[in-house]
């Protein structure tokens, strides 16, 4: 087991990239340390010869490739993906519970039987809503609802 191995090379490649890219911005890096493992696993169980270096290269550079094909948009959107943590709350209706919420007055509101912290969203001058009164769910920021009248 020298260092020379071909094998075990392409295993510290792969390692080497991958390590890198949870350090990166980038998802590229990935795709390189893939291609590497594909192609020491090749190499491991003879699918390659370990003498054959253009062999190894050619294919440590397709299955970049083909890696790169079948995982970039996936992890693109992953990566993208929206926040959504709220989004069974939003639209849904609570109740105004202990008082009544004005523009500079928070309270709290009753929603799946849960009391939360309670704003009114983008208050008018003067604008109040009643204790008991059932309002919509615009906003979640935090344990406080932002909230409209129905």
């Amino acid at each position: 087991m020298a260092i020379n191995d071909p094998l075990h090379i392409w295993y510290i490649i792969a390692a080497f990239f991958i390590i890198i890219e949870s350090f990166a911005a980038t998802i590229a890096l990935l795709f390189i340390g893939l291609g590497a493992l594909t192609t020491a696993i090749s190499i491991h169980y003879t699918i390659v010869d370990s003498t054959q270096y253009i062999l190894q290269v050619s294919l440590a550079l397709i299955a970049t490739g083909l890696w790169t094909l079948v995982l970039w948009k996936p992890l693109k959107n992953l990566k993208n993906k929206k926040n959504t943590k709220y989004k069974n709350i939003l639209g849904s209706y609570a109740t105004i519970v202990d008082s009544d919420l004005s523009e500079n007055k928070p309270g709290r509101a009753k929603w799946s039987g849960t009391i939360m912290n309670t704003r009114i969203y983008s208050p008018t001058k003067n604008q109040t809503i009643r204790k008991g009164e059932e309002v919509e769910i615009v906003e979640v920021k935090g344990n406080t609802l932002f909230v409209k009248t129905k």
